[in-house]
């Protein structure tokens, strides 16, 4: 049973860890948290349904087209609502990003409804072995996680765009003195941040064969968390974090009890954070 749990918590983690890696790439260069990214990534998973329900697409199209049009909308968002106040309070940013995540969740209830949709889009194969049952969508949501994460890892340290995102995060100003164009960096990594986050919901849409309003918000929820414990801005730790994280949700929910399991992994979060602020790779920084 434990086995099992295992398994479901390591694909849960994985799902976790794309959408805090959008958290983790927009606080590391903007430093402040995109409360509106878990409601921006659900729409990478509606759009996909909507082309393949509505438009006929076929499963391939329809998720890129889900993936594009999100990474788009986060574009625009940074640039029509972040960009001008950039030089303002963090604070004013985190209330914009709070509006824009009600304006998107209002506007997903509006236009798709407020009922969930099913999305069942794959056909479903299961082998068991050992007591553990496995089937493709674990599979599917495992190797394209992680081919995703490593992808992004290499991305980060060994491109030229991925060298700007991380001059940017140290010094934004020094960055463009450099020649680096910093809001070109800062809308890439919104859309890149995006991206994945679309990713993740459609793949959450099909582990749990449904999309719906709220997914976003509890996702997302669970993803900034994941962040937070890794260590914000750290992408390594965006992706530890979600993992355990997902890990600790599924355990919890056999161990104890199922109503509980999300609450045992928000417990354990602030435990451990208690004891190390900066998360498990997050580094500490001190202030003169």
């Amino acid at each position: 049973m434990i086995a099992q749990q295992l398994i479901n918590g390591l694909t849960l983690g994985v799902l976790y860890a794309l959408l805090a890696l959008g958290y983790s790439l927009i606080f590391g260069t903007l430093s402040f948290i995109n409360f509106a990214h878990g409601e921006v990534s659900l729409l990478g998973a509606y759009l996909a349904w909507f082309a393949m329900s509505r438009m006929g697409f076929s499963i391939i199209p329809a998720c890129l087209f889900g993936i594009i049009l999100t990474a788009v909308v986060g574009v625009v968002m940074e640039r029509v609502g972040y960009k001008p106040i950039r030089t303002a309070p963090k604070l004013a940013m985190i209330t914009v990003s709070v509006g824009f995540s009600y304006i998107v969740q209002t506007s997903i209830q509006l236009i798709f409804g407020t009922q969930p949709h099913e999305f069942n889009v794959i056909q479903t194969s299961s082998w068991s072995f050992g007591g553990i049952t496995i089937n493709s969508i674990h599979i599917l949501v495992l190797v394209v996680s992680i081919l995703l994460m490593i992808g992004l890892q290499l991305f980060i340290n060994y491109t030229k765009s991925g060298r700007s995102i991380r001059a940017i995060s140290l010094d934004q100003d020094t960055a463009g003195l450099m020649g680096i164009n910093v809001n070109a960096t800062i809308s890439m990594t919104f859309a890149i941040g995006s991206a994945l986050g679309a990713v993740s919901s459609i793949l959450m849409g099909m582990y749990y064969a449904q999309v719906y309003p709220m997914m976003g918000t509890s996702i997302g929820n669970k993803a900034f968390a994941a962040a937070v414990l890794g260590g914000a801005g750290s992408v390594p730790g965006a992706m530890l974090g979600g993992i355990l994280m997902g890990l600790i949700e599924s355990v919890a929910g056999t161990v104890l009890n199922a109503q509980l399991r999300e609450g045992v992994a928000f417990v354990v979060m602030i435990l451990f954070l208690i004891f190390k602020p900066s998360g498990i790779i997050g580094k500490e920084v001190v202030k003169d």
